[in-house]
């Protein structure tokens, strides 16, 4: 499975809005806003939902820069 960030999978993967998404979280959309901008990284239970719902493609990894080589 290719690792992807998580506004690529807003933009090409996820079938709703940035604001469907947002509640699939449990977050707010300035939150998720900051976190695909980098101003932000999501605590453990946000990234643990992320990880679920984005179906293992974006991981803690995308937000820190770690590649998974």
């Amino acid at each position: 499975m290719t690792e992807m960030s998580l506004t690529a999978f807003l933009d090409h993967e996820y079938g709703g809005s940035r604001e469907e998404f947002a509640a699939d979280i449990d977050t707010s959309t300035a939150s998720l806003s900051r976190y695909e901008r980098g101003e932000r990284i999501p605590n453990r239970q946000t990234m643990n939902l992320i990880h679920r719902v984005t179906g293992g493609k974006v991981t803690p990894n995308s937000f820190y820069g770690i590649s998974a080589a």
